[in-house]
C-alpha cells in the first residue's frame, strides 16, 4: 500500500548535517493521499490576434494559472506569457511554463544529504517552483538578409523567498549570401539564490558567435563562446568572485545518401571555474576545466523500419583543484598533526564507442 504524502523533512532529510530542507517548496507541500483540482481554459482568435488561459486550484490549498498572448505579422511576432503558481500549489500532471522545477536548487537535488538518495527523483515532477513571472519573445526581420531570430526578456519572482530575476536573450542573423549565415547571441542574467543567512546573486553574461553554411549536401558549423559570472562574495569563495570560460567547436556533416551519412566535431576548451554547455550529435555535452575532444558518428537507414547509428568519441580533461584548505594548505586531523594538503590536477581521458538500433512499427 502506498504511503500518503507527508512533507516533512524528517523524513527525508538527514539530521544535524550542513543543510537543511527548509524550502518551502517542499514544507507547504498539500498532505494526503488524493488530489481535487477545478479548472478552466479558454482559446480565441481574432485576425492576427490569438488570446488563450488556463486556471487551476487545488481543493483546500493553492492556484495556478497561465494566460498567453500572440500577435503575429508577416515578418514580426510577439508573445506574452503570464504565470502564477501558489506555494502550496502541487499538480503533478502539470507541465507548465516556468523557470525552474519545484525542487531545483534545493537540498533534493544532493543524494548524501538525504536518508534515503531515492528522494532525488522528486526533482523529475514536472511540477513549476512557487514563482510569479512575465515572459516577452519576439522575432523581427528587419532585412531580406538580417533577422533578430529570438530576442525575449523574463522577470520572475521566487515566491517561496521573494526573491527576484532576470533573463535577457537575444540573438542577431545575417546572411551575406544565401548559404552563409553569421549569428551572434548574447545573454545576461540576475539571479538569486536563497541561504539560510542572506540570499547570494550571481551575474552571468554570455556570448556566443556562430557561423555555418550548407552546401550541396554538406553541412559546417563554427562556434565559439564565452561567458562569465560574477558572484556574492562571501567566506565559501573567498577572492574568487568571478568565474568565466570559453570554447571553440566545429562539426560536419556529410550525406552520401538518403540513407547514410557521417557526422563529426571537434572541440577546445577553457572552462576554467565556470562549467560550459554544448550540443554534441543529437545530445548535449557538459565541458569543465581545460580540455579537447572529437567524435564521428555514422548513421545508417538499413530500411523503412530499422535504423543504426554508431559513435566514436575522444574526451580529454584537466580540471586543476587549487587552494583547498586556504589556511596554509593544511588540514589537522583530531588527535593528530597538521598535514600539508597540496594542490593536484585531475586527468581524464575518456574513449567511448557506442552502438545504437532503432526498430519502429
Amino acid at each position: 500500500m502506498s504511503k500518503p504524502l507527508k512533507p516533512d523533512t524528517g523524513e527525508i532529510d538527514i539530521p544535524f548535517d550542513k543543510d537543511r530542507l527548509n524550502d518551502l517548496n517542499y514544507t507547504m507541500m498539500p498532505e494526503g493521499d488524493y488530489r481535487t483540482y477545478l479548472g478552466t481554459s479558454f482559446r480565441t482568435v481574432y485576425r492576427n490576434l490569438s488570446f488563450e488561459g488556463e486556471y487551476v486550484r487545488q481543493k483546500d490549498y493553492g492556484y495556478g494559472y497561465i494566460l498567453k498572448s500572440l500577435v503575429q505579422f508577416n515578418t514580426f511576432y510577439v508573445i506574452y506569457i503570464k504565470r502564477h503558481y501558489s506555494i502550496d500549489f502541487f499538480n503533478p500532471y502539470s507541465r507548465a511554463f516556468s523557470e525552474q522545477s519545484k525542487f531545483d536548487d534545493t537540498v533534493v537535488e544532493k543524494d548524501y544529504r538525504l536518508i534515503d538518495p531515492l528522494y532525488t527523483d522528486l526533482q523529475n515532477l514536472p511540477i513549476p517552483k512557487a514563482e510569479d513571472g512575465h515572459y516577452i519573445e519576439t522575432r523581427y526581420q528587419i532585412l531580406r538578409n538580417l533577422t533578430i531570430t529570438r530576442a525575449y526578456i523574463d522577470i520572475w519572482k521566487n515566491l517561496a523567498h521573494n526573491l527576484s530575476n532576470v533573463r535577457v536573450q537575444g540573438e542577431l542573423e545575417y546572411r551575406p549570401v544565401f548559404p552563409l549565415r553569421f549569428r551572434i547571441k548574447q545573454k545576461w542574467q540576475v539571479k538569486q539564490l536563497p541561504k539560510p543567512v542572506f540570499a547570494t546573486t550571481s551575474r552571468t553574461q554570455e556570448t556566443t558567435l556562430r557561423v555555418f553554411a550548407t552546401i550541396a549536401g554538406d553541412y559546417l558549423s563554427l562556434e565559439a563562446r564565452y561567458g562569465r559570472v560574477k558572484l556574492t562574495p562571501n567566506e565559501k569563495y573567498n577572492s574568487n568572485l568571478l568565474m568565466e570560460g570559453s570554447y571553440l567547436d566545429a562539426s560536419w556533416e556529410h550525406n552520401f545518401s538518403d540513407f547514410f551519412s557521417i557526422v563529426g566535431g571537434i572541440a577546445i576548451w577553457d572552462a576554467q571555474s565556470m562549467s560550459q554547455w554544448i550540443f554534441e550529435d543529437t545530445g548535449i555535452d557538459f565541458l569543465y576545466g581545460e580540455g579537447k575532444k572529437y567524435y564521428l558518428t555514422f548513421k545508417d537507414r538499413l530500411s523503412e523500419n530499422i535504423s543504426l547509428r554508431f559513435k566514436i568519441r575522444k574526451k580529454s580533461t584537466e580540471y586543476p583543484h587549487t587552494g583547498i584548505y586556504s589556511s596554509g594548505n593544511e588540514y589537522h586531523y583530531i588527535d593528530g598533526q597538521e598535514t600539508l594538503i597540496r594542490d593536484f590536477t585531475d586527468m581524464r581521458d575518456q574513449m567511448s564507442y557506442n552502438l545504437q538500433i532503432d526498430v519502429r512499427w
